[in-house]
């Protein structure tokens, strides 16, 4: 009762500022994991999790601690759904994979920091050798919707009001151009980058980066910072992904120099 009480007073209510969003969040979540008992761990899992980063004091290490092995073990019991399901969803079920497809992602960015242990150097609770393998794991909410009749059945449910028109596109903060501007160049320098077509898909992937960078700064009653963190993510083309793959350790030597 304690983590569903902290879900509906404060972890839906960091996931957007975007009235649809809070809403849905506050209501149409719990009532769908309140059917779907995979749904509730998904919902205890993140909201464990987000009690760990609240404990930010050496002397709660221990209670974080507990926290995080709380989270996992939720979690453990939603990917073993979340592989069946996938594999046949349905009008009943759609929800509720879409719930723990979103979910997950959130789960991925928040389990890389260091909430294990007090020190300095430790390791993350999820810990990914190459910035690509945490993007596919985190690109699996686009996949499932594109199956079949699945995004009709998600928009057809409470869920449906996220998707509600309503957002728009917002300018870049000016103090940030000159960052993309410097991005740009280095990517679209053959030089650096010979082949014609791994420069587009990194420019392309660029462009993407700058319009979801600038909608994070929205005014606040229009911010979703966790809806458009993830959007770049799944959207990014799988060609980026691929050249991510092959190349990344030059990837990361050139952002370190810029």
């Amino acid at each position: 009762m304690e983590l569903l009480h902290h879900y509906m007073v404060s972890t839906c209510l960091t996931f957007s500022q975007w009235p649809h969003s809070v809403d849905t969040g506050r209501h149409a979540v719990p009532a769908i994991a309140f059917s779907d008992p995979p749904v509730l761990h998904s919902v205890l899992a993140i909201t464990a999790l987000h009690r760990a980063h609240l404990l930010n004091d050496a002397s709660e290490l221990a209670q974080r601690r507990r926290y995080v092995t709380l989270a996992m073990t939720h979690q453990d019991v939603v990917i073993r759904d979340l592989r069946t399901r996938v594999q046949h969803i349905t009008q009943a079920n759609a929800p509720g994979a879409f719930i723990i497809s979103s979910y997950l992602a959130l789960f991925t960015l928040g389990s890389m920091h260091q909430l294990d242990s007090a020190a300095p150097d430790a390791t993350t609770t999820l810990n990914f050798d190459k910035p690509q393998d945490w993007i596919r794991l985190m690109r699996g909410v686009p996949t499932m919707l594109m199956q079949d009749n699945v995004f009709a059945w998600v928009l057809e449910s409470p869920l449906g009001m996220m998707f509600k028109d309503g957002k728009q596109d917002w300018p870049l903060p000016l103090e940030l151009e000159p960052r993309f501007a410097r991005l740009a160049e280095v990517l679209s320098d053959a030089a650096l980058v010979a082949s014609l077509e791994e420069r587009a898909a990194y420019v392309a992937a660029l462009g993407l980066l700058k319009k979801w960078t600038a909608n994070a700064h929205a005014p606040d009653d229009e911010t979703d910072l966790v809806g458009t963190a993830l959007v770049w993510v799944n959207t990014v083309e799988d060609r980026y992904i691929e050249y991510l793959y092959y190349r990344y350790k030059s990837h990361l030597i050139r952002i370190k120099t810029i």
